[in-house]
């Protein structure tokens, strides 16, 4: 599951839209992959995410620019 705050920003995993947050996700257990949000007026965020069991969450805040 990926939240942001506010909600609404669009999601993309290894630079493929997955969705808008909040979104639920589907990695590869125990492999690294990069979370890229982002919404008009705040600044992007990319986070390296590691999934270790089935309902992790990430949570991302995202600045005003």
């Amino acid at each position: 599951m990926i939240e942001t705050s506010p909600l609404g920003a669009t999601i993309s995993i290894a630079g493929r839209r997955a969705g808008t947050s909040p979104t639920m996700v589907e990695l590869m257990g125990f492999s690294t992959s990069r979370a890229h949000d982002h919404q008009a007026g705040y600044a992007p965020v990319t986070k390296r995410v590691y999934s270790k069991k089935t309902g992790d969450k990430l949570f991302v805040r995202l600045v005003r620019q």
